[in-house]
């Protein structure tokens, strides 16, 4: 998950009332991020499905099928009310941006081409969130390039964490890594034969939230609902809120008497 840069120009921010669902959500919607992650990539064989950064599993998880989305912002070109026909309101308050409706439209998109999208959404809302693909591809770059802090979530599975560990690694060498990362091991349980600290040993990172195994997690995006708003209640969006504390501070206002509410 990423918050990217604000220039302060454009349209007014969003009132971070309406942001904190999509934050929630997008974190959900990227859990699987890392256990996917294939190590044995190189950089240039990622490419191709690094351009696939766009909100598609969102997208499903928010029971959306928008007939418009990423292909439609690019052709907008500099004309703002075409780029905003691009997103889709939620009733929850937020927009989405889909993914191309096919793996051959999202291949077309370039590096380049999802740079100008990110900067375009960052004039016109306060926070932009990307559910990166699997891979450290060429778009996947372009995105870290531009956030200011990331969210990496492993399963707790030694192959999941190795493979989180050697993609840290390869973003490290090439100076990738934002100035602040978070990572977040899920599916927490007692059955794994493993702890927060045997992950921490493994990759060689601070675990910064763990999220425990939630079937909520998986009702509530099979029915298009934030977790927290389909259960609050549930140890899964207890913990999500204090990630969404951690990423952005500002939260704490609003997510504190959240947290006091669904005890």
């Amino acid at each position: 998950m990423s918050r990217l840069r604000n220039p302060e120009r454009g349209a007014a921010a969003v009132e971070f009332a309406l942001i904190l669902p999509v934050l929630i959500l997008l974190i959900v919607g990227m859990l699987e991020f890392s256990r996917a992650y294939n190590a044995q990539l190189s950089l240039t064989n990622a490419a191709r499905e690094g351009a696939r950064v766009m909100a598609v599993d969102v997208a499903n998880a928010l029971d959306r099928s928008p007939a418009r989305g990423w292909v439609d912002a690019i052709a907008a070109g500099d004309d703002e009310i075409a780029f905003k026909t691009a997103l889709q309101r939620h009733p929850a308050g937020f927009f989405v941006l889909a993914a191309p409706p096919s793996p051959e439209a999202a291949d077309a998109i370039t590096a380049e081409q999802v740079s100008a999208v990110l900067a375009r959404l960052v004039g016109i809302v306060r926070y932009v969130v990307v559910d990166t693909t699997p891979g450290v591809g060429e778009s996947s770059l372009a995105v870290l390039e531009a956030a200011d802090q990331a969210v990496f979530v492993s399963s707790l599975s030694v192959s999941s964490l190795r493979a989180l560990r050697t993609e840290l690694e390869v973003l490290g060498r090439g100076r990738l890594l934002p100035g602040r990362r978070h990572v977040v091991v899920n599916f927490v349980d007692r059955t794994s034969g493993l702890t927060v600290r045997d992950a921490e040993r493994i990759t060689g990172e601070t675990v910064g939230v763990p999220i425990p195994r939630s079937s909520a997690v998986v009702l509530a995006s099979n029915h298009g609902v934030p977790l927290l708003e389909h259960d609050p209640k549930d140890a899964a969006a207890k913990a999500l809120l204090d990630l969404l504390i951690a990423v952005a501070p500002a939260a704490e206002a609003v997510a504190r008497p959240a947290r006091r509410r669904i005890r």
